[in-house]
């Protein structure tokens, strides 16, 4: 279960493009899909499942953020998950979100920097 302190830090909003998501932990809707989270284009919402633990949901979090900015800019790839030739879920999303996950934590200098020039 996500800590209440990981809930409270989590941001209740993201700027994705021209789009602002509303992040919220909801079970039920993860529930229903058996995912720790899921975004919805439409109605611009984030939902995380509060019973991933504190260190899935950062990972789930930015894994959520990927889908948004795919959609954002047109990057179907990134929208939605793929299928391979026997219907398994092929998850370049979750292998990239761990990815950049682990390169912004070991680099908070360059994220620094990154978000400074503008």
């Amino acid at each position: 279960m996500a800590s209440e302190a990981t809930i409270q830090a989590t941001p209740r909003t993201l700027h994705v493009g021209p789009f602002t998501y509303a992040i919220s932990y909801d079970g039920e809707a993860s529930y229903d899909y058996d995912y720790m989270g899921t975004t919805l284009f439409r109605s611009r919402r984030i939902r995380l499942d509060p019973r991933q633990s504190d260190t899935e949901a950062p990972q789930t979090f930015l894994h959520e953020a990927i889908h948004a900015i795919g959609n954002a800019w047109e990057i179907h790839a990134w929208e939605r998950h793929t299928l391979d030739e026997r219907q398994h879920v092929t998850d370049s999303i979750d292998l990239m979100a761990s990815a950049m996950l682990m390169f912004l934590r070991a680099n908070p200098e360059a994220v620094a920097w990154l978000v400074a020039q503008r």
